[in-house]
Parts: C-alpha cells; sequence; structure tokens
C-alpha cells in the first residue's frame, strides 16, 4: 500500500504504539509530522499506517484529520520557545503547551471550514493512512475504552 501509494520503493522510517489508556489518555495538538522531519528529509513523502489495536469510537479520542490539507504544503511555524507575543495570540496555551509546532488557529479554521475534519474510527483491524504534512490531533481520551494504535510510518527510498 505505501509503495502504492508514494509511487516508489519504501522503507519503514520508524514505527511507535500509541496507546490513549481509558479516563487518562492525553491530547495531541493540531500539527503536520513532516514539520519534525523537514531538516532532515528533501521532500514530504512520508506516509503514517495507523492499525486499529482497539475498536475506536468517537468517544475515545480518535484522531482527527483535515483531509487534503496536506495539499497546502508543509505549514512553516515557530517553535514553541521562540514565538513572539503576537505569534502566541493564535494558540491558546493549551495548546502551546502541547508540542513545539502546533498549527495556529487561523489556518485550522480555514481548512476545518474548506475540507470538514474526519474522525479515524472503526473496528480492531482497520487501518487509516494519512499523508505527513496532512493536519492531524486528538482529544484526551475520558471514556471508558483504551485505544490503542500502532502507528508505522513510511518513507520514500528517493528521500533518503
Amino acid at each position: 500500500i505505501a509503495k502504492s501509494l508514494l509511487k516508489s520503493d519504501v522503507y519503514v522510517l520508524n514505527s511507535k504504539l500509541n496507546i490513549k489508556s481509558a479516563f487518562t489518555g492525553g491530547h495531541f495538538d493540531w500539527h503536520q509530522d513532516y514539520s519534525y522531519w523537514a531538516d532532515q528529509y528533501s521532500k514530504p513523502d512520508i506516509i503514517s499506517m495507523s492499525i486499529f489495536v482497539d475498536d475506536i469510537f468517537p468517544h475515545s479520542a480518535p484522531i482527527m484529520v483535515i483531509p487534503r490539507s496536506h495539499k497546502r504544503g508543509l505549514i512553516k511555524v515557530p517553535h514553541r520557545d521562540k514565538m513572539s507575543v503576537e505569534e502566541k495570540r493564535s494558540y491558546p496555551k493549551l495548546r502551546r503547551d502541547n508540542l513545539p509546532h502546533s498549527l495556529p488557529n487561523e489556518i485550522i479554521i480555514e481548512e476545518a471550514n474548506k475540507n470538514k475534519i474526519i474522525d479515524g474510527v472503526g473496528s480492531t483491524g482497520s487501518v487509516f493512512i494519512f499523508h505527513s504534512n496532512t493536519f492531524h490531533a486528538s482529544n484526551i481520551n475520558l471514556s471508558p475504552f483504551d485505544r490503542s494504535t500502532i502507528l508505522i510510518r513510511y518513507n520514500s527510498t528517493n528521500n533518503t
């Protein structure tokens, strides 16, 4: 699947078990994964495959993505520790303190109004795939159900 989507040979860039335990699983602010690798790879030829270990429901804090937002390219955002007072106004404190390269409210609003927001929900074994520039986030899991996924990121061999 990764080879077909990236139209090249691929390799596993990294993988992790993403666990959001019942009642305690934290949130991830709106971001693009490629912003964390832009200094290592020449282009965002990276996709993520999230394999559901648990059934994932709307109430168990699924990943939220804005479809087609990857077409906007990498949004250059300042690192949270280097933001000016003006830049901080685009981020509520809770969001600003979550990830170093969170996306500003204005861009999220614009893309969500244009392309909507979808939740990655489904049964155990389902696969949810997204591009490394796709805007995505997830809420705190306050439900009584665990929400675990295996996240595998694939990079194009043309991007090494």
